[in-house]
């Protein structure tokens, strides 16, 4: 949609402007991983899942099984840690 477009326009004129990092934050499948590709392949920026990066962390457990484990706080808590670990000025999206 026009609106889609306006947007995907704006977040890389930010990233092209700005050096620092990009959280994209919404709830579940609402297509944050793949507007963070789109972006990050135009502007030739890394991207990251923070699933990923919390996979990561996990030692060998699925981030399905932490979650419904540990619970959806712990879950939040955990991609909040993940997101401070990451260099500020390093212009990756998450």
């Amino acid at each position: 949609t026009d609106i889609k477009k306006k947007t995907y326009l704006i977040y890389c004129s930010i990233m092209q402007e700005l050096q620092v990092n990009l959280f994209f934050v919404g709830i579940k499948h609402s297509g944050k991983t793949t507007f963070a590709k789109r972006i990050s392949s135009r502007l030739s920026l890394p991207s990251f899942d923070t699933d990923d990066l919390i996979l990561l962390s996990l030692n060998g457990e699925s981030v399905r099984d932490f979650y419904k484990r540990e619970g959806k706080e712990a879950f939040m808590k955990k991609e909040v840690e993940m997101g401070i670990m990451i260099p500020e000025k390093l212009r990756i999206l998450i």
